[in-house]
């Protein structure tokens, strides 16, 4: 009787209890998080305009263009012919002359 009032009760007190909430963070004129307080923080709740951000945010998006695929599938390619160039790691490239004279 006592274990299940024990139970009941430490889970209605994790029930009840509230989360723990981060601290607000700060921005800098240019929308990059900041830690608050730092050299060229703003104040907390300060945001950049919607217009600077669509702005930043064209900037910062990335488009492969076709001369850049080719370049990738040229350079992977490359690393595949490399690969290919390797020689047969067989059984026989490690023997030693002291392994030849034992025979």
């Amino acid at each position: 009787m006592r274990a299940s009032v024990l139970v009941i009760f430490v889970t209605s007190l994790l029930l009840i209890s509230s989360a723990a909430l981060a601290a607000p963070g700060c921005v800098d004129r240019n929308g990059n998080m900041r830690r608050c307080g730092t050299l060229g923080a703003m104040p907390v709740g300060w945001e950049i305009s919607p217009e600077e951000r669509q702005a930043r945010d064209a900037d910062m998006s990335f488009t492969l263009t076709l001369g850049q695929i080719t370049g990738l599938f040229c350079f992977i390619g490359g690393i595949f012919a490399l690969i290919a160039l390797l020689p047969d790691f067989d059984s026989g490239w490690d023997i030693q002359e002291s392994d030849e004279e034992a025979d």
